[in-house]
């Protein structure tokens, strides 16, 4: 036992990179150098309200063609290669884990952009996803998020009040329409006069940020912001 000790100390065992488990030693960290490096982060000119890269600082046409109600959404990574693996893994393979990596990074983007918020809400979903789950996957990056930045989380106080079909093969419109009304405020006076940021984890037409933030603003919000874990590039501008 106490030559374990000593070895331990001496030779300290390393942890595994998140992305692919190779071994690394520094404990504060989830992701080797070769990888991080190979993070599909958003970068360069972005779209001014939802982080679209447009190649020019300005809306890109999905936010200038449409009221979104939110003021401005960001997002750390492209929606692609590990990222896109790791969302899919939290949310359809109980890899949990994932969302304190990506939680992390969702920080990050909050901090570099400069956003500020009263208080943070998830995405809900609906009670039969949520049953068949377990979890939501957006509560999970939302309990890292508000952990990292010591912000007060609402999780019951935005209710999904419509169960939506999948939206993965839906376009625009279907999209817009499918979440309508699918949103409710339990408590207006929680919601009332305060900044609130809305956590989900893709961000693909904005249709579901867009509903959220229409349904909060209804309660009384004065302005609606939100972070994502990855953010779908359209290629369309």
């Amino acid at each position: 036992m106490r030559f374990e000790k000593f070895k331990n100390l001496m030779f300290p065992r390393g942890f595994s990179c998140i992305c692919c488990s190779h071994e690394i030693f520094e404990d504060d960290k989830h992701i080797c150098d070769e990888c991080y490096n190979n993070l599909a982060f958003l970068k360069g000119n972005l779209c001014n309200r939802c982080c679209e890269p447009t190649g020019l600082d300005f809306l890109c046409n999905r936010c200038s063609s449409r009221e979104l109600y939110f003021e401005k959404v960001v997002s750390p990574f492209e929606f692609d290669g590990f990222v896109k693996n790791a969302i899919h893994g939290l949310k359809y393979s109980n890899k949990t884990f994932y969302a304190e990596f990506l939680s992390e990074y969702m920080a990050k983007a909050y901090v570099d952009h400069k956003l500020t918020c009263d208080i943070v809400v998830p995405v809900p979903l609906c009670r039969k996803r949520l049953k068949q789950r377990g979890y939501n996957q957006a509560e999970l990056l939302a309990k890292g998020f508000c952990k990292k930045l010591n912000l007060p989380l609402l999780v019951n106080v935005l209710v999904r009040v419509k169960q939506t079909p999948t939206q993965v093969s839906l376009n625009i419109s279907e999209r817009l329409k499918n979440m309508k009304d699918a949103f409710s405020v339990t408590s207006n006076d929680q919601i009332k006069g305060k900044t609130v940021l809305v956590i989900d984890d893709v961000f693909t037409t904005g249709a579901t940020i867009a509903e959220c933030s229409k349904t909060l603003l209804h309660a009384g919000a004065k302005r609606v912001y939100a972070v994502t874990a990855g953010h779908t590039v359209l290629k369309f501008n």
